[in-house]
């Protein structure tokens, strides 16, 4: 029978042409086939691919899937798709889907799913509690009665961000369609008003959106930086988007920090504690002094912190205050918080049993709320979004913060000040933040990791209808959170250095807590509630926040789970005398200074942990950069320069400030500093002098520049070999920079 097919249009062949990778020719094919039709759902459609996965195919081969609307005409269409010419050698992703189905996988998945008998309902009830929230504050409004509960709007504010092109295609018609089936169909009138309210980028549909845009547009990071240009020649990751590419008459700038594959990334872990938080502060106040004054936010890429530690990350990170202005102001925040209620003044210190205290405590708050939230309102303000607050230069130049909280249903989960897409088998949740008008403030995410049971009461975010506790519950040490944020944010990028602060240690108090932290979502803390008789669950839980030697014993586990980067994790934590201070223990807190500060200061071995941890994060704020490269027979020729992370346009002159620290080196042995770059394993090939003219410069002009003519040139055995760039500081001192050693396949 002859083929009556007709050959595609120029115009179609010409899209087909340009969708090339990241799975644009899949999902357009699966939105044609399934997504404008729920009754073609059943009809065979291409595969959709992540956008982190653009170099994996969706499927292998060529494939023909028919349209659904013409199959019965005598001209039947059919949609081909391929592989893209980027899919390499990887399986397609189509094999991972069939594999899931198989039978020994199958079988091994359902031997994971064990119904225990406090489980079932329960869940169902915690997942649907949230929409019971939001349909209270819709009857209870004044037009509740005259519009229907909109159902669907709830469900999408609590879903989780949309991970590529395939679910941003059906998202967005899916909203169109419900907004504007039986209108005439204006696409500027429809889409303007509601286009800064989706939790996803716009412009492309592709990506996960990361960067808000003053007019409240959010786009993806490739998107910001098309539309962007850079601030200043000598630092190509900073960039300055002045034009919104979906609404051209907004010309709000928006300045954007990149992490450049050249970089590795640094990490810092802050424990809870409640006010044993004075000796993080007082541990970092000691690291300062030691960097020349340069705020010790300015070294770390990551701060994550759990409790008080969440607190002084927004601290640190967002309000920009060093570590001695932070350490003014948790005074402060501890002297407004900490406002005993009547059961803490007369009822929990009459009563002669722990138990019936706690109990008491547990369902009556010990402290006033409203104490605590008016401190952390005065404190960061009672508007400051935590995403997307602020566009100036300043705000690019912060590290990203998270805070871990725990759930009503005992589930960590991360609040921050950036998005990501979701990822299964974490430690924590993820609460992402891309519509409008779910956006959190920053008092409002300090207020939900520092809620302590017994101690304040659970906080109640209003716009998602959720409650929170403390996130100490599940991760009262959150380092293995922070690494594994580090790994999802930047997975390319190695880890140069994970610190990790403690709270203070006390050895001879009585161990109450388990070996271990219990792992998260194991019935939760509201769940044993209901059954009085299991108080020491809750007991046990509630230990996780005020004991720290569980804290001690999650970094021992984490040290022992990383041996190969056991030069690259270091946990900072100081002995306490006895009595342990509660969380509550106000009067404790400049005695708990003093002795900190004479801990680190009298101790020489103390001292000398804290002055390598201080010239490593110096050496970190330098990196190599790879101009080009020259593969011959014998040898592979790099060739590039060492940058500095700090951004000469800066206001904080963070490299005027290194530059008084290289002086006083100098000034000791005129010989250093210098870098040193080699192949790994090898002797010295070439070393860079920083001269008196470069330090002139960076103090002056607050300018990191070698003369023309000083870029590195160094000859390595293959593409595979490491290179290894070491800043020396004196003749033992020998520290890595950012990102070394590392091989150069992976940056050129």
């Amino acid at each position: 029978m002859e083929s009556r097919l007709e050959p595609w249009p120029n115009a179609a062949v010409t899209g087909a042409h340009r969708m090339r990778g990241r799975a644009s020719k899949s999902g357009l094919i699966n939105l044609l086939i399934k997504g404008l039709n729920r009754s073609h759902r059943d009809f065979e459609a291409p595969i959709v691919g992540v956008g982190q996965n653009e170099q994996r195919p969706t499927s292998g081969d060529v494939h023909l899937h028919i349209d659904p609307t013409i199959i019965q005409s005598d001209h039947p269409k059919l949609y081909a798709d391929c592989e893209g010419l980027n899919g390499g050698n990887s399986p397609p992703q189509s094999l991972a889907a069939a594999a899931k189905y198989s039978t020994k996988k199958m079988l091994q998945r359902l031997a994971k799913n064990v119904r225990l008998y406090w489980r079932g309902s329960e869940d169902a009830g915690h997942q649907i509690s949230p929409y019971f929230g939001f349909a209270f504050d819709h009857f209870a409004s004044e037009n509740g009665l005259k519009a229907p509960f909109d159902f669907v709007k709830a469900s999408f504010s609590l879903q989780p961000v949309c991970r590529d092109f395939g679910d941003n295609i059906v998202y967005l018609a899916s909203v169109l369609i419900k907004k504007e089936l039986n209108s005439d169909l204006d696409a500027a009138a429809i889409f303007n008003p509601m286009s800064r309210d989706q939790p996803m980028c716009l412009s492309c549909l592709m990506n996960v959106p990361e960067y808000v845009l003053p007019c409240n547009h959010i786009l993806c990071k490739d998107c910001a930086i098309f539309q962007g240009n850079l601030v200043d020649w000598s630092d190509d990751r900073l960039i300055k988007s002045r034009q919104c590419p979906l609404d051209p008459s907004d010309e709000g700038e928006t300045h954007i920090r990149l992490q450049k594959p050249d970089m590795g990334v640094r990490v810092l872990s802050l424990n809870g504690g409640g006010i044993r938080g004075i000796v993080t502060l007082a541990i970092l106040r000691e690291l300062e002094l030691r960097l020349g004054g340069i705020p010790i936010h300015s070294f770390f890429d990551l701060i994550v912190g759990t409790s008080v530690g969440g607190i002084i990350a927004a601290g640190l990170a967002k309000k920009g205050w060093t570590a001695t202005e932070c350490a003014e102001k948790f005074k402060e925040l501890c002297g407004s918080a900490f406002v005993p209620t009547f059961v803490e003044k007369y009822v929990g210190q009459s009563l002669p049993f722990d138990r019936l205290t706690f109990l008491i405590g547990y369902f009556l708050p010990r402290f006033d709320t409203k104490g605590v939230v008016n401190a952390l309102i005065e404190a960061f303000g009672p508007g400051s979004n935590l995403f997307g607050g602020g566009h100036d230069l300043a705000t690019a130049f912060q590290p990203k913060v998270a805070r871990v909280a725990t759930e009503s249903a005992g589930k960590a989960v991360l609040v921050a000040d950036y998005n990501r897409a979701g990822s299964e088998n974490t430690h924590c949740g993820f609460i992402h933040q891309t519509n409008l008008s779910a956006r959190w403030k920053i008092w409002e995410a300090a207020r939900a990791t520092s809620a302590a049971p017994t101690w304040f009461e659970r906080y109640s975010h209003a716009s998602t209808g959720k409650s929170y506790v403390d996130g100490g519950l599940n991760h009262n040490n959150p380092v293995y959170v922070a690494r594994q944020e580090h790994q999802l944010l930047w997975p390319q990028s190695p880890l140069d250095l994970l610190v990790s602060l403690g709270t203070g240690l006390v050895e001879d108090i009585e161990d109450t807590t388990p070996a271990e932290e219990p792992p998260p979502n194991q019935g939760g803390w509201i769940r044993w509630k209901k059954w009085l008789g299991s108080l020491e669950l809750i007991q046990t839980a509630i230990n996780h926040i005020s004991n720290s030697l569980n804290s001690q014993r999650t970094w021992a586990q984490f040290e022992k789970d990383n041996q190969s980067e056991r030069e690259r994790i270091i946990r900072l934590n100081n002995k306490l005398n006895p009595p342990f201070a509660e969380l509550h223990d106000v009067h404790r807190i400049q005695g708990l200074e003093e002795e900190t500060r004479q801990y680190w200061q009298k101790d020489r071995e103390c001292k000398e942990m804290l002055d390598s941890l201080a010239r490593r994060l110096l050496a970190s704020s330098f990196y190599f950069v790879v101009n080009s490269t020259a593969s011959s027979e014998h040898h592979y020729s790099v060739q590039g320069e060492i940058r500095c992370r700090f951004s000469r346009s800066a206001d904080t002159k963070e490299i005027s400030k290194l530059g008084q620290l290289f002086e006083s080196i100098q000034v000791q042995d005129p010989s250093y500093p210098c870098f040193e770059i080699s192949q790994e394993g090898f002797m010295s090939q070439k070393t860079l002098a920083v001269t008196e003219s470069v330090i002139k410069s960076m103090i002056d002009s607050n300018e990191f520049v070698f003369p023309e003519g000083q870029s590195v040139s160094i000859q390595l055995g293959d593409r595979n070999s490491k290179c290894e760039v070491v800043l020396c500081l004196g003749q033992d001192e020998r520290y890595h920079i950012s990102g070394s050693p590392r091989t150069m396949s992976r940056i050129c």
